[in-house]
């Protein structure tokens, strides 16, 4: 079995661009800045506590960079916030923000306060990371960034977590079912297509003609989403395709996509 602090290497993947391992590269460092600096101020926190963290400051402020290059939240959002708000309130209102990106309309941002019981961070960390996001020459565009590779860097980061040491250190290392299999390993995008496809066209023919119900998918182990990804453009294609308005979208997207994964 492979020594979890040893990295895992990452299968080349046929359909990985400059632009992926550029953001994989940024997310990679800025996890390793993160856990380290929450580790050491919030001696409290455990391992998943601070993995949990780390992902709470990350995957808000990148989900809201990919909303605001592809128009879903108005331009300079982010840097607003940046300036309006200190680290800690930003935190905290990234949450509804992120869970709102599928909205044609700008979210709520009221003050509020930062709830009892937030981890301590290190404003020098985040800005560092914004001052990344927020880069006009910055090495990635998301909005030329498709949705499978997104998904695929995703795979790729979620495929390391954070263990705390005796020393309360905090190190990156391989999640416990990538030890197992001994690699991160993604699918090239046309075989998940080719199975997606052949699933829902089977489950299309079992239909009855009197079903008035939507046709609903769900992963049981999404992990990054790359298969609901797929499902979601091919039920799109079904509905219509570009012909269908945001709302119509939107319906698809938040009543027959669903998916679960373990967080560990």
């Amino acid at each position: 079995m492979q020594d979890p602090d040893t990295p895992t290497q990452i299968m080349p993947h046929p359909d990985t661009s400059l632009m992926e391992i550029a953001l994989h590269h940024d997310l990679v460092r800025w996890r390793e800045q993160l856990a380290r600096s929450i580790a050491r101020t919030n001696l409290e926190l455990h391992s998943d506590g601070i993995m949990a963290a780390v992902n709470r400051v990350l995957l808000p402020l990148l989900f809201l960079r990919v909303a605001e290059d592809r128009h879903l939240v108005p331009a300079g959002t982010l840097a607003r916030l940046r300036h309006e708000r200190g680290i800690a309130a930003l935190m905290d209102e990234l949450a509804p923000v992120a869970d709102a990106l599928y909205s044609d309309e700008a979210p709520p941002l009221p003050h509020r306060q930062v709830p009892a019981g937030s981890p301590v961070l290190d404003a020098r960390v985040v800005h560092g990371i914004l001052d990344v996001l927020l880069a006009p020459d910055r090495r990635y565009d998301l909005s030329r960034m498709p949705g499978l590779a997104l998904a695929r860097v995703m795979g790729q980061y979620l495929g390391r977590t954070v263990r705390r040491s005796a020393t309360h250190m905090a190190a990156v290392v391989d999640t416990h079912d990538t030890v197992l299999s001994g690699t991160t390993l993604v699918p090239p995008d046309a075989l998940v297509e080719y199975l997606v496809t052949g699933a829902l066209a089977t489950a299309r023919s079992g239909r009855k003609i009197r079903e008035v119900l939507p046709l609903r998918v769900f992963d049981p182990a999404c992990g990054s989403g790359t298969i609901l990804l797929v499902v979601y453009q091919d039920l799109l294609e079904g509905a219509g395709g570009p012909a269908l308005t945001f709302e119509e979208r939107q319906e698809i997207l938040l009543h027959s996509v669903h998916g679960l994964d373990l967080s560990r």
